[in-house]
């Protein structure tokens, strides 16, 4: 089942709360950009495969690969490396 991509980036944003998450759609391709609620870091995934969000199980796995980065993220913000990750899938 196609999930429509509303629905979709709905789901991805609201699995990131409180990090502020903003997803957009270019083509076949989606960028995600999450701002940690408690620093001035930025996780940056872009070049998604739009096929990742069209079914809740692809989708449930890309949130939960984002969430174990996430945290690897915060964490080395916590020990004082780098301000921003950007990432291509």
């Amino acid at each position: 089942m196609n999930l429509p991509f509303e629905q979709a980036r709905s789901i991805l944003e609201d699995a990131f709360e409180p990090h502020a998450c903003h997803v957009e759609r270019n083509a076949d391709l989606i960028t995600l950009r999450i701002h940690a609620s408690d620093s001035d870091d930025t996780f940056i995934l872009t070049q998604v495969d739009a096929e990742r969000i069209e079914s809740i199980r692809a989708l449930s796995q890309l949130i939960l690969e984002l969430r174990q980065e996430l945290a690897v993220v915060l964490h080395r913000h916590q020990q004082g490396h780098g301000r921003q990750r950007s990432q291509s899938r």
